[in-house]
């Protein structure tokens, strides 16, 4: 079962002014963008690790994936965006918000209805032994499978559906993972956190809006919130005890003059869980609100199920 949390919060300071962007400026800060972001050689699945740090620079980030590999993340203050996973020196798997990579004459920001022509009809299912998994195919969201590839697309569905963000990754790398969700680690649950952070901040900077910085503080009060929800087979921003995000980052010591809270459970990666945040309002509201300069992010995964939580806290301190 896949959720995010139902509607989103967001607490303010009375004495402060907010300011929220007009359509038309945002507009203008997506155009200028784009001129950005955009590689100046596109990545090719082709590439060596090599050839990747002569087009990309050296790695920002490695972490784990769900894979049992590790996602290296590139980035130029959150520009040229990239989460890339190596097998022998090859590309074995790729995420990117990067509107300079193609695949199947696919890239980032083409209109939904042009995807079928250029990738032919979604998978069904992935097939590992004698168990099909069924794959995601909807308005958020479709795998298809081509050249030993699958390649889901993200689709913006408050941007007219069009491409938002590419995922690509091999037959080989795919049956590596076993089920649905693959094994949980402590290195897993601490690679999902910082994934998200970073997913996050590239998003905010392809909306023209300044990166966040993280916060041990947000973090442990996120994680805690998590391992609750987890622990105790609830999905609520408000815990079992009446504590809503407010009540539990001031005892995380936190002071703030604003603050929010995403949540989301289900998602077989951070990489789905960031996707599946942003189509929906409320939660893309946080992500995207000027109002907010921190955050953290936790991660639970709960036993026996395996199934991830995910709990992210905003604020701007005073």
């Amino acid at each position: 079962m896949l959720s995010v949390g139902g509607g989103y919060y967001v607490d303010r300071d009375a004495r402060v002014n907010y300011e929220t962007p007009s359509k038309t400026k945002l507009g203008q800060l997506e155009c200028k963008k784009t001129a950005i972001a955009e590689s100046k050689t596109p990545v090719e699945l082709t590439d060596s690790r090599t050839s990747i740090i002569d087009k990309l620079g050296t790695e920002k980030r490695i972490s784990a994936n769900e894979y049992g590999t590790s996602w290296y993340t590139y980035q130029k203050a959150y520009r040229n965006f990239y989460m890339i996973s190596y097998v022998n020196g090859k590309i074995g798997a790729l995420y990117t918000m990067d509107s300079g990579f193609q695949i199947g004459n696919v890239k980032v920001g083409m209109a939904r209805d042009s995807i079928k022509a250029a990738l032919g009809n979604p998978v069904e299912g992935i097939l590992k032994g004698d168990i099909s998994y069924s794959t995601r195919n909807d308005s958020e969201q479709e795998t298809f499978y081509r050249n030993g590839f699958y390649i889901t697309v993200f689709y913006d569905i408050h941007n007219y559906g069009k491409v938002t963000a590419l995922q690509v990754v091999s037959s080989d790398v795919e049956n590596r993972k076993a089920g649905f969700y693959g094994p949980s680690s402590t290195s897993l649950q601490q690679a999902f956190e910082l994934q998200l952070f970073d997913l996050v901040n590239a998003e905010r900077v392809r909306k023209g809006l300044p990166a966040l910085a993280w916060s041990e503080k947000a973090r442990a009060s996120s994680r805690s919130h998590s391992l609750d929800m987890a622990a105790n087979n609830f999905f609520s921003h408000t815990n079992l005890r009446g504590q809503d995000p407010f009540e539990r980052m001031r005892a995380s010591g936190i002071v703030y003059q604003a603050a929010g809270e995403n949540i989301a459970m289900g998602y077989a990666s951070s990489i789905l869980a960031h996707e599946g945040l942003m189509n929906s309002l409320g939660h893309r509201k946080n992500i995207l609100s000027g109002s907010y300069s921190y955050l953290g992010t936790g991660v639970q995964f709960q036993a026996g199920t395996m199934r991830p939580y995910y709990t992210q806290n905003f604020y701007k301190p005073y």
